[in-house]
């Protein structure tokens, strides 16, 4: 198991690399960073296994060579604290964390960055060879997601190949993918037909796009291009285009089409579609952003079963869904707003149950607006009591035992009531013209007489029935004859 950064040099290119001075080991920088061993020796610089003597923590230093020119170090060091500056910005799980920057005794800058453990995806395709589509689309996915963060802060690697992609092991065994290089130095190939230069032109040649090569404008495109070329070479074993020469090599990016996938027996008709369009020749027809390209590979992949990433990210949370900015603006766009009008009422509902999971969920409300329902109510009650009260209408499904408690009883109506009890608990009633006129309906009004004719008695129940009680009900005629 290597550490940060990609196989050490061929013995050829090893020993020319040795005589060039170095920075020394045990050598401490600002009195913060002691070296311990060289990790990697590149054509511009090198990388230390390195302690931070304040804190006791292991990182890494990377240092430019001291037999480089004068005008391309002054060069490589603008670029070396430019792209330091890009990467610290960028805070994602797949790049390498850059810690601090400064400049050592003699002058020349340094870079300081996390301490990984593992080894480099171009070092795994070396030692195992190819691997299967699925798990070679699984382990690229967060380099893909942070090629989306790099993007949306402005930066651009320009040099993806495998060598650059570390598989870090964390300490509960993990594999954390990481991009380990922002052009902050460029490693020897270990191969001759992997060439790097600097230059208009810069980059690894095997990796690099068609307008890369042409010296045009460089666009988050080329590093589409570039992660599409890796992705082919992890799933084949090899990149999708290999020459001899330079020049070969350059006319077989510009004008030859890569070997299918299925060809090789790699994949289906599917993925290679995907595959294909991210090495179109021209910009315009290929993915038109790293998270496009991420979300179709991920489709693919859940189709295919899996629902996680090799870090165990959810495909279809990080890559199928929408991100939620995006679908806030466009919520608050001005041509959005009857959607926004819309997606506000459902909110309502959800007060009561959650409509994603549904799950109910009862309505919450503060203290302090109980109280004022609950104030609401017993003014309610009271009006309606009161109108009831007034009209003399009970309220209704009342039961019967609670109406001779209710303010209507001593209304219109109270009077029937007490007219009933009158006439039932009486033993005589003295005769009226009203009962008169009942007994004798035909009969035409007699002349007044100075006495009143004695009226019959009452009718009264038999011996054997008891009278009734001032609470029962009375004979529907005594109880009405004296309101007629």
């Amino acid at each position: 198991m290597s550490e940060l950064g990609p196989p050490e040099s061929p013995p050829s290119q090893r020993s020319r690399l040795d005589r060039a001075p170095l920075a020394a080991v045990n050598e401490v920088l600002d009195g913060k960073y002691r070296l311990l061993r060289p990790l990697q020796r590149g054509s511009m610089g090198a990388v230390f296994a390195a302690e931070n003597i304040r804190l006791g923590a292991p990182v890494a230093v990377k240092v430019i060579r001291a037999d480089v020119s004068p005008a391309d170090r002054e060069e490589i060091a603008k670029r070396m604290v430019q792209e330091a500056h890009a990467a610290f910005l960028v805070d994602h799980p797949a790049i390498l964390r850059v810690l601090d920057v400064g400049t050592t005794p003699q002058g020349h800058p340094y870079v300081v960055m996390e301490l990984l453990r593992g080894k480099t995806l171009g070092a795994s395709i070396a030692e195992h060879g190819s691997a299967e589509p699925a798990q070679a689309i699984r382990v690229l996915m967060p380099i893909a997601h942070g090629l989306v963060a790099a993007h949306a802060c402005g930066v651009i690697h320009r040099d993806l190949k495998p060598t650059n992609v570390f598989l870090a092991r964390t300490r509960d065994g993990r594999t954390q993918p990481k991009i380990i290089d922002f052009g902050l130095a460029r490693a020897l190939a270990p191969t001759s037909s992997r060439i790097t230069q600097m230059g208009n032109t810069m980059g690894s040649p095997s990796y690099m796009a068609p307008e890369q090569i042409r010296g045009e404008d460089v666009t988050e495109q080329a590093d589409i291009w570039g992660f599409t070329v890796m992705l082919y070479e992890t799933i084949s074993g090899e990149p999708p285009f290999v020459a001899d020469t330079l020049e070969g090599l350059f006319g077989r990016v510009l004008t030859v089409a890569p070997v299918p996938l299925p060809k090789l027996g790699k994949g289906d008709d599917e993925l290679w579609a995907i595959v294909a369009k991210g090495l179109h020749k021209d910009p315009a027809e290929r993915w038109s952003s790293m998270r496009e390209l991420g979300a179709a590979l991920a489709g693919w992949l859940v189709d295919q079963g899996y629902r996680d990433d090799v870090c165990g990210a959810s495909l279809e949370s990080v890559w199928l869904q929408p991100p939620r900015s995006a679908a806030k603006a466009e919520l608050l766009s001005a041509d959005a707003a009857p959607a926004l009008t819309a997606a506000r009422r459902p909110r309502r509902r959800q007060s009561f149950s959650d409509l994603s999971t549904g799950q109910w969920k009862p309505l919450r409300l503060k203290r302090r607006r109980w109280g004022l329902v609950a104030l609401c109510l017993l003014a309610v009650t009271g009006v309606a009591a009161a109108i009831t009260g007034y009209l003399g209408v009970p309220l209704p499904g009342m039961p019967q035992s609670w109406r001779s408690f209710w303010p209507w009883q001593a209304s219109s109506t109270g009077a029937k009531a007490l007219a009933t009890a009158t006439a039932t608990t009486a033993p005589a009633a003295t005769p009226t013209a009203a009962t008169e006129v009942a007994t004798a309906p035909g009969a035409t009004a007699p002349a007044p007489a100075p006495a009143p004719a004695p009226a019959p008695a009452p009718t009264t129940a038999p011996a054997s029935m008891p009278a009734p009680s001032s609470g029962s009900e009375a004979d529907p005629t005594a109880a009405t004859a004296p309101l007629r």
